[in-house]
């Protein structure tokens, strides 16, 4: 059976080479690939499919070494514009990775690596288990075994009188495969809900991005958008087993009191952005949790020394004092969680898209007071950055969420 999965894998590998190197030589390709322009007029050859042909060639790439994908992306970008050619890059380059490395996953000798681990493996379990009445290392198997309750006591009975006839494993042997078995299926079952959450905010971030980039303003965008932070705070639910759980729950909840506020009323700022500053509070008590450094003399000198500049420019109301707060928080609970290292790497890195993604808000709202600037490349970046980096910034979080 695997050879024969080997062996479809091994034809599926050379249809795509051999057919793509072909297609790509009998539409004259090969022969566009001297000039930009030469490529533009190759692409748009294809109308009204020349988006899914580009896509094609841009995946192609990653598989077949020869297509000068700089070139293909440049005319991409001329043809399409800037943000749409870099989107299809971006999914044609990643589909393509993933196309890779599957098909040397199942051609190369990684299978035969892991068999090999697994049966050493194995083996150590297997003389563990014969010198365990001598050496007495799996004597206190029982005191792990107790946490798991009766279906693993129904489980081991199984394993003892397995079709009503005798069992020759000794019982610390049979505790460990059942152990095993236990722990690999919540494992497993783990593993599948993070996947399945992360397939979905996938969908969703490619979903309303496309929006925001060919169709701007559209309602639909809006839509995804709550409903991918939406989707955060029930994955948050499912890990609220334990307290650190439950304090992201909870700063979840308020993200998308202020998420409602702030994009889909467009209004009551003030409302959204209090929502936020709790938020922060929590991911606060958090980091004390967590055994963090808090850094109180630099939020209060950054939070004074915020306002004071407000003050001097004359700018300091009600919403621009508590977004300042909010900001200097934000900025401190980043450094926080970076300092703990690889314990609170997860947690830091989405506090970090956090950042990037209120600097694209605070550059699009500068926007509205300096219009003379406003069609600048930094200015049209920060409109789609902004979502750009929340989301995964929430993902993130919702992911930092440690187990007991």
């Amino acid at each position: 059976m695997k050879r024969h999965k080997w062996l479809l894998t091994l034809l599926l590998a050379v249809f795509l080479l051999g057919g793509g190197a072909f297609l790509l030589w009998q539409t004259g390709f090969f022969s566009s690939v001297g000039s930009l322009e030469e490529m533009r007029n190759y692409i748009e050859r294809f109308a009204p499919y020349s988006h899914l042909f580009f896509f094609l060639i841009q995946l192609l790439s990653v598989v077949i070494a020869p297509i000068p994908s700089n070139v293909t992306a440049l005319a991409g970008a001329v043809l399409f514009g800037m943000w749409p050619s870099f989107l299809m890059t971006w999914l044609a380059v990643a589909g393509g990775s993933v196309l890779v490395f599957w098909l040397a996953r199942v051609l190369g000798p990684s299978g035969g690596l892991c068999v090999g681990r697994l049966g050493a493996h194995n083996s150590r379990v297997g003389d563990a288990s014969a010198g365990s009445r001598r050496s007495g290392r799996l004597r206190r198997l029982p005191e792990i075994w107790r946490p798991l309750g009766g279906r693993a006591s129904r489980a081991v009975q199984a394993i003892n009188t397995p079709d009503g006839g005798p069992c020759f494993l000794s019982s610390a042997a049979r505790r460990c495969i059942m152990l095993f078995i236990w722990e690999g299926g919540r494992d497993l079952a783990g593993r599948i809900k993070t996947g399945c959450f992360l397939g979905a905010e996938a969908a969703l971030y490619l979903g309303f991005l496309a929006l925001d980039l060919l169709r701007p303003g559209s309602g639909w965008a809006l839509l995804l958008k709550y409903g991918a932070v939406a989707l955060c705070f029930l994955a948050a639910l499912d890990r609220a087993g334990t307290e650190d759980g439950r304090l992201v729950c909870a700063a979840l909840a308020f993200t998308l009191a202020a998420d409602w506020f702030l994009l889909i009323l467009d209004s009551f700022y003030l409302a959204g952005v209090a929502c936020f500053c709790v938020v922060q509070a929590i991911y606060l008590l958090r980091l004390h949790r967590w055994g963090a450094g808090l850094l109180w003399p630099l939020r209060v000198g950054l939070t004074v020394a915020a306002l004071a500049v407000a003050a001097l420019l004359r700018a300091l109301e009600p919403l621009t004092a508590v977004t300042l707060c909010y900001f200097a928080e934000l900025a401190c609970n980043t450094v926080s969680a970076l300092r703990l290292g690889r314990r609170g790497r997860c947690f830091g890195l989405g506090l970090l898209l956090f950042v990037g993604c209120d600097l694209c808000v605070g550059l699009h709202n500068l926007a509205a007071f300096l219009p003379v600037v406003d069609t600048g490349p930094l200015f049209s970046f920060a409109q789609v950055g902004m979502w750009l980096f929340y989301l995964p910034s929430q993902v993130l979080i919702t992911l930092s969420v440690r187990k007991k």
